[in-house]
């Protein structure tokens, strides 16, 4: 009797993920894959399993790198991070071959709903509906106001409805400092070299 508990214990914990497995195929040289180092290889015709130990409920491509989230809210990111894309390595590493957590929002204690990859930069939305990108910044498509690379998450802010107020000169000649807030978003779309939400 406990052996027959034990196994419909575990086939109630299958029914309750309400994610899927990931699968992937295509062109792989980068790692995009996510494909155990012994099945990287320039092309694979059939979809093969990613191994990732949560059940996925968004995924999303990149030029070279690949993004997903899980049920749980966590969000794991592979292949070239050469541009800081990955949001997950350190500068002298440029490839991550298999699904990689996010250490970023595991340590803040953020939960992720979704993901968008670019070329090179990567952007997702929390649960509490802020934005963070990262990536490169060549063209500004990360949104901090620069054009810096982000090898890390960064929260994106907007500036306030009191932007045109904000630039005008008080009457000693000196410009009023910009106010920003951070917005409530729902949803993020990544292009080549640009972003929107």
């Amino acid at each position: 009797k406990d052996d027959q508990k034990n196994i419909l214990d575990d086939d109630d914990k299958k029914q309750k993920n309400t994610g899927v497995l990931l699968y992937s195929w295509g062109a792989g040289y980068h790692g995009q894959l996510g494909l155990s180092s012994n099945m990287r290889k320039k092309c694979v015709m059939i979809p093969q399993q990613v191994e990732i130990n949560d059940s996925v409920i968004q995924v999303d491509c990149g030029g070279f790198h690949t993004a997903c989230v899980s049920e749980s809210g966590v969000m794991y990111t592979w292949g070239d991070g050469s541009n800081g894309q990955l949001g997950n390595l350190h500068p002298k590493h440029n490839m991550l071959p298999t699904p990689s957590i996010v250490d970023y929002f595991v340590t803040n204690k953020i939960m992720i709903t979704q993901v968008a990859c670019g070329q090179y930069h990567t952007a997702c939305v929390s649960t509490i509906g802020a934005l963070y990108t990262w990536g490169s910044g060549k063209y500004g498509q990360h949104g901090h106001g620069s054009r810096l690379s982000e090898r890390y998450p960064k929260l994106v802010t907007l500036p306030t409805s009191q932007q045109q107020e904000d630039s005008k000169e008080d009457s000693n000649n000196n410009k009023k400092p910009k106010r920003y807030q951070s917005g409530k978003f729902i949803q993020v779309s990544c292009g080549d070299r640009h972003t929107a939400t």
